[in-house]
This record gives structure tokens, sequence and C-alpha cells, in this order.
């Protein structure tokens, strides 16, 4: 995995992710509402698109509509399971460690009914001694200072003027298959 997963969108009825991988890659969404039964969804191509960027990089673009609305103000752990070429299945946990708190076996998100805490920042110029413009945020959420989980920001806003890359070729063109 290159980067992400990145949450881009959460309603009762729809989730939106976006992740970059080196191959195309074929996800299972897990979802675990506290409190309620589990819930599984193979991704295929209808809820994951998959646009080649370049030879090695693929930005798989999940949104999936769901049966059942995912409950607010309520803790929902969720995975993407990775199948990868050789049949083995690969979690959150295992292809991207670094992005659990402590000692978290995946991810969590909230679904939160009202729009009272948005946090804005910038990933350019950190407003303090972190090399990371995410590290200082991210230590005041949940599972890292012993707040309560309420207390998360509902949204999230990065800014930032331009986007760097290194690009092996000397040009890039879309490709054409």
């Amino acid at each position: 995995m290159l980067a992400g997963p990145i949450l881009r969108r959460l309603e009762p009825g729809r989730l939106a992710l976006w992740l970059v991988g080196s191959v195309p890659l074929k996800f299972t969404l897990l979802l675990a509402p506290a409190g309620e039964s589990p819930r599984s969804v193979t991704l295929d191509a209808t809820n994951c698109r998959i646009i080649p960027i370049g030879r090695h990089a693929f930005l798989h673009l999940i949104d999936v509509a769901l049966s059942e609305p995912l409950p607010q103000d309520t803790v929902i752990a969720y995975d993407l399971v990775a199948t990868l070429a050789n049949g083995v299945e690969a979690n959150i946990a295992q292809w991207a460690p670094h992005l659990l708190h402590e000692d978290a076996t995946q991810p969590t998100l909230v679904l939160r009914s009202r729009a009272d805490d948005i946090l804005f920042g910038s990933c350019r110029k950190p407003h303090h001694p972190a090399r990371d413009g995410w590290r200082e945020p991210t230590s005041c959420w949940p599972g890292t200072s012993g707040r309560p989980t309420h207390d998360r920001p509902c949204s999230c806003y990065v800014a930032t003027r331009f986007m760097l890359m290194t690009w092996p070729a000397p040009c890039w063109r879309p490709s054409t298959h």
C-alpha cells in the first residue's frame, strides 16, 4: 500500500474511502459498529473503481452504498482486507500498522450527528515542534490520551497549496487502457 486509506465521505447509508496501492487489489470491507453484529461487503467494480496512475500506482476509489444505515455517535471499527495475488489475505493491521492507535487492532470512526467540532489544519507547516503536521492533533484523540470517543473532531480538513510527487518518467500521459 502506498497511501491511505483516507476517509472521504461518511453518511448513515454511504461510506467512501480512497487508497493507493502498487497493484490493483481486491478488498473486503468490514464494519463493526459497537453493540451490533459485524458487516462484510465484498468490493467489486460497482463499489471500487481502480484508476492506474502510471505503471506502479493504482488509485482505489471505494464508494459503498450500505443496505443498513450506520449508527450515529457510536464507535465503528472498520477494516479493509486485501486479497493479494498469491491468495493471502491481509488487513490494515498487517499492511499499515502505523495507522492504528496504541494497542488497537482496527481503525475506528464515528459518524457524528452534529457538525460541532471541526479540526482544520495544514500539513505544510506544523505550528508546533513535531515534524509531522498530524502528529499533534491526533495526540488529542481517543486511544492516545484517554479522552472519550465523543470528543473526536467530527471532520478534519487539511489545506495545502500544492502536492509534491516523485515521478520517474520525463512526462506523464494518461493510460489508454
